[in-house]
């Protein structure tokens, strides 16, 4: 039998192009100094990893994610340069049909990103819009979601390490929960589960899943950042949300197994969103009242019922600003925060002109983040029940319709559901209704308790979507 370091750079290169992962590719180049003389040929590394990202079902969502960040960016730039806010959608005459030609360009850049499908004609229109500029993109992007694998593998997190804007109770629970994340951070995670199994890495499959859902999740963000952009001809048109239907349509069209694809995407936005945001938020705290919603006070404990509002507005502004790369940033701002005598760990100036909060209604500067004289509360409290508004109307789920008005006039919160979270639990219900058998109990009885215990695991606790519906058949006999 040949060895591998017999055959020609060309056969070599025809065994890369078979390959579809990027780790893959770079182990086999790692094996003989034949095989990395042929990664090195020419263009040969960027063309096989141009075949990797076309082949593999981990990079489904690459293509679309590219569009919307040039979208992000000329967004950011725009506003950044004291651009005008985007211009509304033109409502058609009474009597006619919304087209979409009464579309803005970014409405049309929007839409086009994520539902257009004409580079998947043939392998030249793929690849065509794949360049290389689009590659090293995306092998980027490969190493990054790999810092988030370390964060996840690093620490088993439980109910009390999740923290949801839609928080319901006291402002001084809310408070004490916040608190509560931050503490258990420096917990052992082992020692508080210890009857868990603990797992240590990922397998191939495994690493593929964990990136589809980052990126999946990551584009359903990027449609709310730049629906928080957008202005509404009227405050109950609905053309937005025909435009969010159509690019979840799409996404829906990508999914390979429904019922695990949804269970990975709902683990995927409550470590992301109800994890990493609440734990490393202190990065964001204590800056001028201008950088408003992105801010909160720090001394949560002093006045919690004025505190907490600002906190769970923050929280639902880092759910609708801030996109996976942020977070890592936030992260390591935290991080470096706890160790004197760096500076404030508050973002940059270009990382602000990224993310950019909606200007719609801008919160003046200069004023304490807890207002002891009750005209200055009302007026932030004001200014901010108007950026909910905003933020929740973005919600790829589009219920803008529903007044948000405090839970309870003691509490100092509002009534914020987590859109999100909801639409992609739903979702994974409705995926297992589909083949349930419904002679059981309904599966959204016994749905919370189970989904807390198997959300860190859910990459090792089922592998398809059979084992998945066998597993949950299982939560219905208990």
């Amino acid at each position: 039998m040949a060895k591998l370091v017999d055959l020609p750079l060309e056969l070599l290169v025809l065994l890369y192009l078979c390959l579809d992962s990027i780790d893959d590719v770079h182990h086999l180049a790692r094996a003989c100094q034949a095989t990395y003389r042929a990664i090195q040929m020419g263009k040969t590394y960027v063309t096989v990893m141009r075949s990797v990202i076309r082949t593999s079902p981990a990079h489904r969502f690459d293509i679309q994610l590219c569009r919307l960040l040039v979208l992000h960016r000329q967004i950011a730039a725009h506003l950044a340069n004291g651009g005008a806010p985007l211009p509304p959608t033109q409502l058609p005459p009474p009597g006619s049909t919304m087209t979409y030609q009464n579309l803005n360009d970014w409405e049309r850049h929007l839409l086009w990103s994520v539902a257009d499908k004409a580079y998947l004609a043939d392998r030249e229109s793929y690849e065509a819009v794949l360049n290389d500029e689009r590659v090293y993109d995306i092998l980027a992007r490969w190493q990054g979601v790999r810092e988030l694998q370390h964060v996840w593998l690093s620490k088993e997190t439980g109910k009390e390490d999740h923290l949801s804007v839609s928080f319901t109770g006291q402002a001084e629970q809310l408070a004490h929960a916040f608190e509560r994340v931050q503490q258990t951070a420096n917990e052992d995670g082992e020692s508080r589960y210890s009857n868990a199994v603990r797992y240590a890495s990922f397998n191939d499959a495994q690493v593929g899943r964990f990136y589809a859902a980052t990126t999946r999740i990551w584009i359903m963000n990027e449609i709310r950042w730049v629906l928080a952009h957008l202005s509404y001809p009227q405050r109950l048109c609905r053309y937005h949300t025909m435009l969010v239907e159509l690019c979840m349509n799409r996404l829906q069209e990508q999914t390979k197994t429904p019922l695990l694809d949804h269970l990975d995407m709902l683990s995927m936005y409550s470590f992301l969103y109800q994890h990493l945001l609440p734990l490393h938020l202190p990065a964001l705290a204590d800056q001028c009242s201008s950088k408003l919603p992105l801010t909160y006070s720090s001394d949560v404990n002093n006045n919690p019922r004025r505190a907490a509002s600002f906190l769970q507005l923050c929280l639902l502004a880092g759910q609708t600003y801030l996109q996976p790369p942020d977070l890592i940033e936030l992260a390591i701002r935290n991080k470096r925060s706890h160790r004197a005598p760096f500076p404030s760990p508050h973002p940059s100036q270009s990382t602000l002109d990224h993310i950019q909060p909606s200007r719609i209604l801008p919160f003046p500067p200069g004023l304490n983040l807890l207002p002891s004289l009750a005209p200055q509360f009302y007026l932030l409290t004001t200014i901010g029940l108007q950026h909910v508004h905003i933020m929740q109307r973005s919600s790829v789920t589009q219920i803008r319709l529903n007044p948000i008005t405090p839970s309870d006039p003691q509490a100092h919160l509002w009534a914020i559901p987590d859109f999100l979270e909801d639409y992609l639990e739903k979702r994974a219900i409705g995926q297992f209704d589909t083949h349930a058998d419904h002679s059981k109990q309904d599966i959204s009885n016994v749905w919370t308790k189970n989904w807390e215990e198997i959300r860190w695991s859910i990459w090792w606790w089922a592998d398809s979507d059979d084992k998945a519906r066998a597993k949950m058949e299982r939560w219905r006999e208990e």
